[in-house]
């Protein structure tokens, strides 16, 4: 039976749907706007966006360990069944960032980063992550296992699914700002 990649390919998808849907949103949006908190100890949409990229850079950094790390084990059981569905961890409640990818507070508009800047960071990143993937089937991903803080250990197929749900919980939160 020839390698498939059904989820890993749909996951990758819903990453950059979300990221397209959001950007055409807020297009034009001023970069005061985009760093402006709603409300003290608030983050701006300007620092939502910040955290995705932090996130991002950890999953994919710690993807390009953990994938070759991993590789001669989950091809001696890539035969055995294994879980791609994960649960939406994010919906309905809030979680305080890990210190490593929390927004840089910016107090003056000469720190702030521009919009344009950071979507084609995080474009970049996922372009990067998805390189990751290049040559690893959803077999592959599915017995290769990382740790999660909120979900625990999970497979790179249940990680990667997750991080579209961080990414949506951030969108709507961005959406709910403007």
């Amino acid at each position: 039976m020839p390698a498939q990649r059904k989820y890993i390919d749909d996951y990758l998808s819903v990453l950059e749907a979300q990221r397209r849907s959001i950007f055409a949103q807020i297009e034009g949006l001023s970069t005061e706007r985009l760093w402006r908190r709603p409300a003290s100890g608030k983050w701006s949409a300007g620092e939502h966006f910040e955290h995705l990229l932090k996130a991002m850079r950890i999953f994919r950094r710690t993807f390009r360990v953990v994938i070759p790390f991993s590789l001669p084990a989950a091809r001696l059981l890539k035969d055995k069944p294994y879980n791609a569905a994960v649960g939406d961890v994010f919906q309905g409640r809030t979680m305080k960032a890990p210190f490593i990818i929390r927004p840089r507070r910016r107090q003056k508009p000469k720190d702030y980063l521009l919009l344009s800047n950071l979507k084609q960071d995080l474009e970049q990143e996922r372009i990067r992550l998805k390189h990751l993937f290049d040559g690893i089937d959803d077999d592959l991903a599915g017995h290769i296992k990382t740790w999660d803080g909120p979900l625990g250990w999970v497979n790179l197929l249940q990680e990667l699914r997750t991080l579209g749900f961080h990414e949506e919980h951030h969108f709507e939160a961005i959406r709910r700002l403007l």
